[in-house]
């Protein structure tokens, strides 16, 4: 993998991490096209790129979830009742629900792995997942254009209206976006979104939960993070350099987006790129 190869893996992954068009899926078809041997350690590199976009962008809403968590476990110790904490510490009911929509996350990421593996040699595969994605995407274009209050722009922090039923099931649509073509974004943005969560707390949460989950594939994939050093110091300075700046571009571009209603729109791209690749693959 030379620089500019590297360079251009890069702003994929910063680019399709945050927006609903899977980064997963554009990193395979990149390699492939490139004629790349797909690289696992530096995928893992990239994502811990923007791991640290997500980190900066929701700083202050890490910052409020630590702040209260420590209070309530001061209170939990001087006799607090657990159901006023849930309902008082809003920090602390976002961390636990967070936590809540992991799990789920986790135990389908862990159990479909090895067969999730053998997909990111496909292009057939991750073509018909992108396609899946867009199909996904429009299933939310009517209830885009029902009218939201307007938010302040930027991060939003405060309470939360996810409720732990919603928090399991947008951890369940997070858990099968493992599959490379299945837009991580897109698939929780769009069970949060039919579960009727507002658009705002929506995208909060749901990139939020990113984080979680990024950190856990990380750890997953350490061993394969050891092997970073066959990729050239330079290459992956600039790859990961190029991750970051796109992703945080692209993220808050999507929150944007999302509260204003036009996250349906990504589906005129990722269905007919799927299409595309699903034929090219096929006659190579």
């Amino acid at each position: 993998m030379n620089l500019w190869e590297a360079l251009l893996l890069g702003l994929l992954q910063g680019v399709a991490e945050f927006l609903p068009v899977s980064s997963s899926g554009h990193l395979v078809l990149g390699e492939l096209l490139l004629g790349i041997q797909p690289s696992l350690a530096f995928n893992a590199a990239l994502h811990g790129g923007t791991l640290l976009v997500v980190v900066g962008y929701y700083r202050r809403d890490l910052w409020f979830m630590v702040r209260d968590f420590g209070t309530s476990v001061r209170g939990l110790f001087g006799g607090r009742p657990l159901a006023r904490i849930w309902s008082e510490d809003h920090g602390t009911r976002l961390a636990l629900l967070l936590v809540a929509g992991s799990v789920p996350t986790a135990i389908i990421g862990l159990s479909l792995k090895s067969h999730i593996e053998r997909a990111f040699h496909s292009g057939v595969l991750t073509s018909a997942a992108l396609v899946v994605t867009g199909a996904m995407l429009l299933t939310i274009r009517r209830s885009q254009t029902a009218s939201e209050p307007e938010s302040e722009p930027g991060p939003l922090t405060g309470p939360t209206a996810i409720s732990l039923p919603v928090a399991l099931l947008v951890g369940v649509a997070q858990g099968l976006a493992i599959f490379p073509g299945i837009s991580r974004s897109g698939a929780t943005l769009v069970a949060a979104l039919l579960l009727g969560a507002g658009r705002a707390d929506a995208a909060r949460f749901c990139f939020l939960l990113s984080v979680p989950a990024i950190m856990g594939a990380l750890v997953l994939e350490s061993g394969e993070l050891a092997k970073l050093g066959t990729v050239g110091p330079w290459s992956l300075g600039a790859g990961v350099g190029a991750a970051m700046v796109a992703g945080y571009l692209s993220l808050s571009m999507l929150v944007g987006l999302v509260r204003r209603g036009g996250l349906h729109r990504f589906a005129y791209y990722t269905i007919p790129v799927g299409i595309a690749g699903m034929v090219y693959f096929s006659l190579r």
